[in-house]
């Protein structure tokens, strides 16, 4: 039988606390732990343009350069596909995670049950409407620069992607119209 003192007990809490706040981040962004970042040769990385007093950048698209989105893809089973960004380094990396949908001891599939009470972020409003605007911006860029743009907004086919400053939010819109809203804290 083990028996716990207060300086055991004390051990046990820092070394969880190393685990959970060191270890496992380190492993997690050094890749060890079961997620990729795809790195695909024949894709544009994203030219980066900062601006004064500002922690962030963007990418730049014109008529000589434009970044581009890797496409969902088909997965293998028990593989997940999410797109990162980040205020420092990524825009839409496509990381692959290893999901393992294993049946359970009662030969019934997980459960995923999502907590809609849990928010990481408050979204004010957006918009994203296709007005006469955006056709008149869009004839006012060189016929290069237009094409890209326009093939960047499109270039996944099924999936509707919508980047709102630092706030992802990846919806996949099926067949039976089901929609699914990725949220990761920090973003």
């Amino acid at each position: 039988m083990l028996k716990f003192n207060f300086k055991s007990t004390l051990y046990l809490f820092f070394l969880n606390l190393l685990l959970i706040f060191f270890v496992f981040p380190l492993l997690i962004f050094s890749g060890y732990l079961a997620a990729e970042i795809i790195e695909t040769e024949e894709l544009k990385e994203c030219l980066q343009k900062t601006f004064e007093d500002s922690e962030t950048f963007v990418c730049v698209c014109n008529s000589e350069f434009c970044d581009e989105v890797e496409p969902l893809g088909l997965l293998a089973k028990g593989k997940i596909v999410f797109y990162l960004t980040d205020k420092r380094k990524n825009r839409m990396k496509k990381v692959l995670k290893h999901f393992p949908f294993n049946k359970t001891d009662d030969n019934k599939l997980p459960t995923i049950s999502i907590d809609s009470s849990t928010r990481f972020q408050t979204i004010i409003g957006f918009g994203g409407a296709f007005t006469d605007s955006v056709g008149l911006n869009l004839n006012s860029l060189s016929a290069t620069t237009r094409e890209s743009l326009i093939k960047i907004i499109f270039i996944l086919r099924r999936e509707l992607v919508i980047l709102l400053g630092e706030c992802l939010l990846l919806v996949l819109i099926s067949r039976r119209g089901n929609i699914l809203m990725l949220n990761k804290k920090g973003f």
